[in-house]
């Protein structure tokens, strides 16, 4: 049996991130509302498919009012329903009053049935776009949070060392590291990087320990690596939520195929 994309998606989310995810099941919930709502039209309709026939000409395309309760366009539409352009004088001889009273009958059921699937409808619209907003909101911030700490840790190495393209040794890809007065280093020459001082730099000072650099250096790679995979858990964040969303748009309009949402 395989494992549902419900299960896959709770058990990839970041712990303490977990309140900011699309909250897959509780839209699952709602739609299930509107599928249930869906298939109780669509049962009624069986029954009396030809009455239902004339009711969907009559409904095609009607845009109805969210609101609780009846709203003007809702009053409208079941007005239309019950009592606009159904049947011909010849019907009502044929059908006889009584037939046609359940007719009008049925066809306010039907109306009602409507009516709900539409309000159901917008209720998973509203849910879709909360979840939408409440995630890219915090994926926001994070991404200004990670530019920020880059943007940081640019500058520290930027206030010690300057990285340089070495001319003479751009064949082999190697750089040429400028250390100011103040950070110099007992490094010498290494098979990766060239080192020279800075004698345009006025700060004095006494020389700094290769230890000292060497744990600067270990640092600033912590902070690198650190600062990837923060980066890769925030792209996998984005990743999912967009991977729920797509998911739940397809299943929602697959329900209500009325209101699909392109």
């Amino acid at each position: 049996m395989g494992v549902s994309f419900l299960d896959q998606y709770e058990d990839n989310k970041v712990g303490k991130w977990k309140g900011h995810y699309v909250d897959y099941g509780a839209v699952c919930k709602v739609l299930a509302e509107a599928r249930d709502v869906g298939a109780a039209y669509e049962n009624l309709a069986k029954t009396r498919p030809d009455v239902a026939a004339e009711f969907e000409l009559l409904a095609e395309g009607a845009s109805l009012s969210s609101s609780g309760g009846l709203g003007p366009e809702e009053s409208e539409y079941l007005m239309a329903a019950l009592g606009g352009g159904y049947g011909s004088g010849s019907d009502v001889e044929a059908d006889g009053g009584a037939n046609m009273d359940s007719r009008q009958a049925f066809k306010a059921q039907l109306a009602q049935r409507r009516l709900a699937i539409d309000a159901t409808a917008e209720r998973v619209k509203a849910a879709l776009l909360a979840e939408r907003d409440k995630a890219a909101k915090f994926y926001a911030k994070e991404v200004a949070v990670l530019e920020h700490r880059l943007d940081l840790l640019i500058k520290t190495v930027q206030g010690n060392y300057e990285m340089q393209p070495d001319p003479e040794k751009r064949k082999n890809r190697r750089d040429t590291l400028i250390l100011t007065k103040s950070a110099r280093t007992l490094l010498g020459e290494r098979d990766d990087v060239h080192v020279i001082i800075d004698e345009e730099d006025d700060v004095t000072g006494n020389a700094v320990s290769v230890n000292s650099v060497v744990n600067e250096m270990a640092s600033i790679k912590r902070a690198l690596v650190d600062l990837n995979r923060q980066t890769q858990l925030l792209y996998n964040f984005y990743i999912m939520n967009y991977s729920a969303l797509a998911n739940l748009v397809k299943r929602f309009n697959t329900a209500v195929p009325r209101h699909e949402i392109e």
